[in-house]
């Protein structure tokens, strides 16, 4: 998430085996502005910039699983942007309620509504017909 103005905009919500980074920061090697939270207990792996760049060196085969995830990422973050832009809230809510449906129950509402870029009275709103139309 990031801190916008005093409050928590959510960018990312992820799940069990997901990759998980800053990507300015780490590949620029700057500091970042975003923060990363686990909503639950976890175990995770690590590796520095410097060890990414020393296995691809090193094994170049490994270079193209690098690459993949890196386009993997990108695709997922221009699908989300472009989402962001020329999807309704109700539409937005109804798609992350479809394709994420195990995680809906274990993410609070607040980081769901900053996450889809909805104002908390429309994102109740859109829950509501949500409801509605499922009944």
């Amino acid at each position: 998430y990031y801190d916008l103005a005093g409050k928590e905009v959510t960018s990312w919500i992820l799940a069990e085996k997901d990759i998980f980074i800053s990507v300015k920061s780490f590949f620029r090697q700057e500091a970042s502005n975003e923060n990363i939270i686990a909503l639950e207990e976890c175990s995770c792996w690590f590796i520095s910039y410097e060890q990414l760049e020393e296995t691809c060196r090193l094994f170049p085969e490994f270079y193209r699983h690098r690459v993949y995830l890196t386009e993997e990422y990108y695709c997922k973050s221009q699908s989300r942007h472009e989402e962001m832009l020329f999807v309704s809230a109700d539409e937005r809510y109804a798609r992350f309620m479809s394709s994420h449906d195990d995680l809906v129950k274990r993410i609070p509402l607040k980081l769901l509504h900053t996450y889809l870029g909805i104002a908390p009275s429309t994102f109740h709103k859109s829950r509501r017909n949500a409801s509605r139309r499922r009944k």
